[in-house]
């Protein structure tokens, strides 16, 4: 970093006490905490000593091996934020494209390159701090997302529904509880990834007779080896592990009713968590990396809730244009929330709606954005988790006529709540709320009706600018405007993804 220009300071983050600006702390903290990087470079905003925003562009971090090397582009690429990954190797300095996949090959400069008073290599002119800080630089900065981590997990999740249907004749032509299944499984290893649950839990869990709920999946957790990965887990176990998850958290998603599940046979779940979980092929091609490359580790809240909304096109795509239904990818609700966020911060008072809501996406960047400029910078607390699960009741709300697509908001406001609480056991969020389950009702705010549909009275107030206005006057003037808005960016995105 020295050889680049580069020092500590606000634009250059290596130690997440010396963090000081108001957004992007979920981000940097998990660079610096969980993927282990060496420095975070961005570009601050407002004062310099203490920047309101912050926007990360570029990762440095040392690795003892190409293997490690390219696990760490796999936690920055599953992250889904920084376009730049630069890794020190026994060898060489790595530059890592980080919104492609880590199959990609990087640029390696050897440090024979490096040695002594030797000229800069060329790989790396445009990668110094004068140079990064300047615009010539970003004007000729090209940005392939072609593999970005959430179009390539949408791939793998339509190939894996396809082979599904094809291979279990009793949920042919069933891509809605295909989708349910995935979901859940994906749900499972977020959690199991992030810390929140772990095997000895599972292992706790016991049924009305005191006997064990789900005695080979907790071995088969303890014991990951690629033996025990062919292992099927029973479907009473799944369904039992499934419930037992939600009755803690609160935070169902694609229920899917008793006489659903007997449709489903165990070669169907363990065809779906082999495809997940360990990379299995789908039909004839090869292994199916759009899931083995993903770290659910670092995964955002926000690509797991766009990943969701897939599912809703999947199973009912002829409508799609009709409905006004719009994929929105991630980087795009980032931008267009920080322009927002530019002209009216979002704060602690601050009631944000979305009458096109989705499945959730603009609510949790929203949401993401309120709790960074409300919460304490250091280790969350009993106190801290109520008064952000409070907030959440208080300031986010939103309007959707899909009622899946409704749950899936919820769901994603939940997992929100859970990017805070650093890898937090459910043992520990369970005394957090005492009595109640860790994650509040949100029914009331998100709706599952027509926006057109809904009164003043249903919802309340809500801020906008300086202005409050009562639901009537937002659904007919500002929710046609936001749903006009979203498609404008829809259309552009997708012609650039062709070009």
């Amino acid at each position: 970093m020295i050889r680049l220009g580069f020092a500590e300071g606000p634009d250059l983050i290596c130690r997440w006490t010396a963090y000081k600006a108001k957004t992007s702390r979920h981000i940097v903290r998990q660079a610096l905490e969980t993927i282990k990087v060496t420095a975070v470079f961005g570009f601050p905003s407002d004062r310099a000593d203490e920047p309101s925003s912050f926007t990360p562009v570029l990762y440095f971090a040392v690795a003892s091996s190409d293997e490690q090397a390219n696990y760490l582009h796999k936690l920055v690429w599953s992250q889904g934020v920084v376009p730049i990954l630069v890794i020190a190797t026994p060898h060489a300095l790595q530059i890592r494209k980080s919104l492609g996949p880590p199959s990609a090959k990087p640029i390696s400069v050897p440090w024979s390159k490096l040695e002594g008073g030797a000229e800069l290599p060329v790989e790396l002119t445009s990668l110094t701090s004068v140079a990064l800080r300047s615009s010539v630089v970003w004007n000729d900065f090209a940005i392939n997302r072609s593999g970005r981590v959430d179009k390539t997990i949408l791939e793998a999740i339509k190939s894996l529904n396809d082979e599904v249907q094809a291979k279990v004749v009793s949920l042919k032509s069933e891509p809605a509880l295909i989708n349910a299944v995935i979901g859940r499984f994906i749900y499972l290893f977020v959690l199991i990834d992030r810390g929140i649950i772990s095997p000895e839990w599972i292992g706790r869990l016991k049924n009305g007779s005191g006997k064990a709920l789900c005695p080979i999946i907790t071995d088969n957790l303890k014991q990951p080896s690629a033996a025990l990965s062919d292992v099927q887990w029973p479907a009473r176990e799944v369904w039992a592990l499934f419930d037992a998850i939600d009755d803690v958290l609160n935070g169902t998603i694609f229920p899917v009713k008793a006489v659903d599940r007997r449709r489903i046979p165990t070669d169907a779940l363990h065809l779906v968590r082999r495809a997940i979980r360990h990379g299995d092929k789908l039909g004839g091609g090869s292994r199916q990396l759009g899931f083995f490359d993903v770290s659910f580790a670092t995964l955002r809240t926000e690509t797991i809730s766009a990943i969701y909304e897939l599912f809703l096109f999947i199973e009912d795509s002829e409508n799609k244009t009709e409905d006004g239904a719009f994929y929105t990818p991630p980087f795009l609700v980032d931008y267009v929330l920080d322009q927002v966020d530019r002209i009216k911060p979002f704060t602690r008072s601050s009631r944000v709606l979305d009458p096109a809501a989705g499945s959730g996406i603009f609510l949790v960047g929203a949401f993401r954005r309120i709790l960074e400029r409300t919460m304490p910078r250091g280790r969350w607390q009993e106190s801290h988790f109520r008064r952000a699960r409070a907030l959440l009741q208080s300031a986010v709300f939103g309007i959707e006529r899909n009622t899946q697509a409704a749950n899936v908001a919820r769901f994603s406001l939940y997992m929100t709540l859970l990017d805070y609480v650093e890898n937090t056991k459910i043992e520990k969020l369970k005394k957090f709320v005492k009595r109640e389950r860790v994650f509040p009702e949100l029914t009331k705010n998100v709706l599952a009706r027509d926006v057109f549909s809904v009164q003043g009275q249903d919802i309340g107030q809500f801020t906008h600018d300086s202005v409050t206005y009562s639901i009537p006057t937002v659904a007919t003037k500002h929710g046609v405007f936001d749903i006009a808005i979203k498609k404008s960016f829809h259309t552009t995105i997708t012609v650039c993804d062709e070009l």
